[in-house]
């Protein structure tokens, strides 16, 4: 897996380092808001079954994101 990715692409259990969203909408500045910024570390828990969303934790929180709100966060995968 490359070194730059985004969340949807994590292998459920993986963590990664999240970095500044791709692009800027208001369902995407919410998460922002929820603590989802860059630096935050996150893990993938599960994937809904097809192409649902996404269970997430982060900063101890989990949240369910649609996979193209995923996308639009990359991360820096940490090694398992």
């Amino acid at each position: 897996m490359a070194n730059r990715t985004n969340i949807s692409e994590l292998l459920v259990g993986q963590h990664g380092v999240l970095r500044a969203p791709a692009i800027v909408s208001s369902c995407i500045l919410r998460l922002l808001e929820m603590g989802m910024t860059e630096g935050a570390t996150i893990q993938l828990i599960r994937r809904g079954p097809m192409g649902g969303p996404l269970l997430v934790v982060v900063r101890g929180t989990r949240l369910c994101l649609r996979r193209r709100e995923a996308a639009c966060f990359p991360v820096k995968p940490l090694p398992s």
